[in-house]
């Protein structure tokens, strides 16, 4: 997932949907979470205490002004397409 496709800059903070975790997007794929630069998936892996190597979508659990992840990226994506 390109943050910069999905109109989120460098320096955007990201908040999970339950509003209790931030990370701040620092490039066109990564994000500091808790101090650590990271994927989004794994940030995602941490919120949810899942195990590292666990299969998951992680879009619908962070949000972007209000506006979720996931939204986003299928808005992005539908406007490419036409």
């Amino acid at each position: 997932m390109n943050f910069n496709d999905l109109g989120i800059p460098a320096g955007s903070i990201l908040l999970s949907r339950d509003g209790q975790a931030e990370a701040k997007v620092v490039s066109e794929t990564r994000m500091v979470y808790q101090g650590e630069e990271q994927s989004l998936t794994s940030a995602t892996r941490k919120v949810l205490g899942l195990v590292p190597d666990t299969a998951i979508q992680p879009s619908p659990y962070w949000t972007f002004n209000g506006t979720s992840v996931k939204k986003l990226y299928e808005e992005f994506h539908d406007s490419a397409s036409e």
